[in-house]
C-alpha cells in the first residue's frame, strides 16, 4: 500500500488473522498483534536474515511460518481504491489517499493534499533557482513545498473537491462519492490517460515554471516512486536517473523495485551507497 498524504513510499504488508507485519524496505518488519477490534500493538521486529526480536511462542508460531514463507517481493500493489483531488474541470489532479480494493469509499467533509510533512525541509526544487536568481538571490520566505501547495490549490479552486475511484487493471477508473462533487459525477468512468501517472499531473499547467516544479517534486521522490508498478518506460528511465543521485534511499528500497531499466547505473548507485554507509558518511542527494 502507498503511504499518502503526504507521500512516504510503499509499505509491504503481511496480514493474516490477528497479526500483521509492515515493512518499507522488505528487510525489517514491524510485527503487530491484534488486541481488540482494529487495534494492534507492537510485538517485535522480524528481519529477513532471522536476526529477530520476534518472540516465538505457540501463539506466534503460525505468524513466524507466515513470515518465513511469504511470497517474493515486491508484493502487488493492492490499494486500488484511490481518492483524487480534482481540478476545476473535475479531472484528477493529485492523489490524496488510497485504500484496499473492495473497501467502501468513505464520505468526506473536507480534503487536503499535502506535499510534505510540516517539518520536512529537504525538498529543494531546481526550477525555483532561476526565480531566486531573477530576484537578486533572495531566499523564499517559505519552503519550496509551500510553493507547490499554492500551485495545486490554485488549480483545484477555492473549495477543494475530491472523488474516490476504483482503478481497474487497465488503468481506467470507476467514480464513486467524494467531497463537494456533483452527483452527476458519481458512476462515471475515466480512461487511464485522464489519471496522473505518478502523484500529481505533470500536464496542463498554466506556466512551464509550474510544470517543472511538479517534475522536481517527483524527481525528489524518485527512489520511492520506482517501487510503483504500471510506470511507463520513459518515466521509469527518468526516475532511475534521478534516484541514482539519492543512492542511500535507492539502496534501501532495492528489493522493492518491480523493474529496472538502467541496470548498470543502479548497480553503481548501490555500490556507492554501500561504500558511503561503511564509511559512515552521508550520501549527497
Amino acid at each position: 500500500m502507498r503511504q499518502l498524504s503526504p507521500y512516504g513510499g510503499l509499505v509491504q504488508v503481511v496480514d493474516i488473522s490477528g497479526f500483521r507485519a509492515l515493512s518499507t524496505d522488505g528487510h525489517c518488519w514491524r510485527v503487530q498483534l491484534n488486541q481488540t477490534g482494529a487495534r494492534y500493538a507492537m510485538h517485535g521486529v522480524w528481519y529477513r536474515d532471522n536476526a529477530s526480536s520476534f518472540i516465538s511462542t505457540a501463539q506466534t508460531e503460525p505468524y513466524i511460518q507466515a513470515m518465513e514463507s511469504m511470497p517474493e517481493l515486491p508484493f502487488p500493489m493492492a490499494d486500488s481504491l484511490e481518492l483524487w483531488l480534482l481540478d476545476k474541470q473535475s479531472l484528477p489532479l493529485a492523489l490524496v489517499s488510497s485504500r484496499l480494493a473492495g473497501s467502501p469509499p468513505p464520505r468526506l467533509e473536507n480534503v487536503n493534499w499535502i506535499a510534505t510533512y510540516s517539518n520536512e525541509n529537504t525538498f529543494h526544487a531546481p526550477s525555483l533557482s532561476g526565480v531566486l536568481a531573477n530576484e537578486g538571490g533572495a531566499n523564499l520566505p517559505y519552503p519550496h513545498s509551500e510553493v507547490l501547495h499554492r500551485c495545486v490549490r490554485a488549480r483545484a479552486g477555492a473549495l477543494a473537491r475530491a472523488q474516490w475511484f476504483q482503478r481497474s487493471s487497465d488503468g481506467s477508473g470507476h467514480g464513486y462519492n467524494g467531497c463537494r462533487i456533483d452527483k452527476i459525477l458519481e458512476g462515471r468512468y475515466l480512461d487511464k490517460g485522464l489519471f496522473p501517472e505518478l502523484l500529481l499531473t505533470e500536464d496542463g499547467w498554466e506556466t512551464d515554471q509550474e510544470a517543472r516544479l511538479v517534475r522536481d517534486y517527483h524527481n525528489w521522490q524518485a527512489a520511492n516512486l520506482l517501487t510503483h508498478t504500471n510506470v511507463s518506460v520513459g518515466t521509469r528511465d527518468r526516475l532511475e536517473r534521478h534516484a541514482c543521485r539519492q543512492a542511500e534511499m535507492l539502496y534501501t528500497v532495492r528489493d522493492l523495485l518491480p523493474e529496472r531499466i538502467n541496470k548498470e547505473l543502479l548497480e553503481a548507485a548501490f555500490v556507492q551507497a554501500i561504500i558511503m554507509r561503511s564509511s559512515g558518511s552521508n550520501i549527497p542527494g
